[in-house]
């Protein structure tokens, strides 16, 4: 029988990259064929970045903030299987967004058709419109539900899966720092270099070229740049080897741009909380909540047109001003000629506890998992990040490894259909009452 894992396949096997406009169409696409086929109102908008599946009736709208783009996989070597060929080992789905997009989507589509099943097959009148918004561009930089929100009404409230469970009523803020230097072609002899091709992704090889020609390549370990500490940044890789180079070949790397730079970045951030660069802290609470530790990433590294650009990623706690953290980027580069080409961000979130609509989140997931809901801090990116009363709620499930935007990703088929049902159970307690939940 088709059912959730099927569609989660079909889905997962459209090479959806963020950025790669055509595969991400495709990929929303689906979605939105899938919701016409269950019956759903479907509609697209923002030049086709982003889609709306909606069902039921009533003054307030519950939101699924969802999104069908992926992290860039990667070497592929690293994975046992084709990122974008899913394979079931031992009960565990493998391929590229099961956790980090797609795979939350799918079972939150199959909840939604489990409330419309129960409307049209039992009678039962709607009292809440369920509205899923369906981004393209999540991995990047929000810009398309941003965009959305321009012209188009937010849900009264909702979730976004792009977390863990059980509730994150409380949302680290995201920045992504675009920074450049001038390099001068004649002096020093690193004629190129490249690290990382997502911005929130811990880079898995760092690739320089001399100017003679030679290439030198320094491995690390690719994982979500929210925990760098589970994995190795190539680029304070590469900058270590440098650092151990001796006799004339050091007098020649001395005055290299790419060089200074890198080698600052391993001094300032290779700890991942930028004390040595003098990076702003977290208070660690806000409004009594933890708000967690400030995380400084260099993600990408590039050269084009003379110029040495930097990603630098942040996560930030609701206690810290982004304007601090700006200054206290300039001031750490202040003599190496820095220039801050570009900056997209996006504040945290805090929700009360105490909102109806977190009390009914909860009460579905104690209800499903027959364990206690508890609260705990999500580290961002989410569409949440954009919207007012929107938590971030699953989809890893306590106890599991959270191995989202690295090789290998995986989810267990039983844990697909135990996230579908907590799902359900909530959008079912909503869905058929007029009770506010605000």
């Amino acid at each position: 029988m088709y059912g959730t894992v099927e569609a989660l396949i079909e889905l997962l096997s459209i090479p959806s990259v963020s950025g790669d406009k055509e595969n991400c169409g495709k990929a929303l696409d689906y979605m939105l064929e899938k919701g016409e086929a269950f019956g759903f109102t479907c509609k697209k908008a923002v030049d086709n970045r982003v889609g709306i599946i909606e069902i039921g009736e009533g003054e307030e709208t519950v939101g699924i903030l969802t999104h069908v783009d992926v992290a860039d996989p990667g070497n592929r070597r690293l994975w046992q299987c084709d990122p974008f060929v899913p394979v079931v080992v031992n009960g565990n789905i493998i391929a590229r967004g099961t956790l980090a997009g797609k795979g939350p989507a799918i079972a939150a589509l199959f909840a939604m058709k489990d409330v419309w099943n129960t409307y049209y097959h039992r009678g039962k009148s709607y009292g809440k419109r369920i509205q899923m918004i369906i981004g393209t561009g999540l991995e990047h930089d929000l810009s398309d539900v941003r965009s959305y929100l321009m012209d188009h009404k937010a849900p009264d409230y909702g979730f976004a899966p792009d977390g863990v469970f059980p509730i994150c009523n409380v949302s680290k803020g995201t920045m992504n720092i675009l920074v450049s230097f001038p390099v001068k072609k004649d002096v020093g002899c690193i004629s190129d270099i490249k690290a990382g091709n997502c911005n929130q992704v811990v880079p898995e090889k760092c690739m320089i070229t001399l100017d003679d020609d030679r290439k030198f390549a320094a491995a690390g370990k690719a994982v979500d740049s929210a925990y760098p500490e589970q994995g190795v940044n190539a680029i304070f890789k590469m900058a270590a080897a440098l650092d151990s180079i001796i006799g004339n070949d050091r007098l020649v790397l001395r005055d290299d741009v790419v060089f200074q730079v890198i080698r600052k970045l391993r001094y300032g951030f290779d700890e991942f909380y930028g004390q040595r660069a003098g990076m702003p802290r977290s208070k660690g609470s806000f409004k009594n909540e933890a708000s967690g530790n400030n995380i400084y990433v260099p993600t990408r590294i590039y050269i084009f047109k003379d110029r040495l650009y930097v990603n630098m990623n942040v996560r930030y706690s609701n206690d810290t001003d982004e304007k601090d953290i700006i200054e206290a980027l300039e001031k750490y580069f202040e003599d190496d000629d820095m220039r801050i080409d570009n900056i997209d961000s996006a504040p945290g979130i805090f929700v009360s506890r105490n909102a109806p609509f977190v009390k009914a989140f909860g009460d579905a997931y104690e209800h499903v998992t027959e364990t206690r809901n508890d609260f705990t801090l999500a580290q961002g990116p989410s569409y949440a990040q954009l919207m007012d009363n929107i938590v971030v709620w699953g989809p890893v499930l306590p106890g599991r490894e959270d191995n989202r935007r690295q090789p290998d990703e995986s989810i267990s088929v039983g844990e697909l259909t135990l996230i579908e049902s907590i799902y359900c159970k909530a959008l079912h307690t909503m869905a058929f009452t007029e009770d506010s939940f605000k």
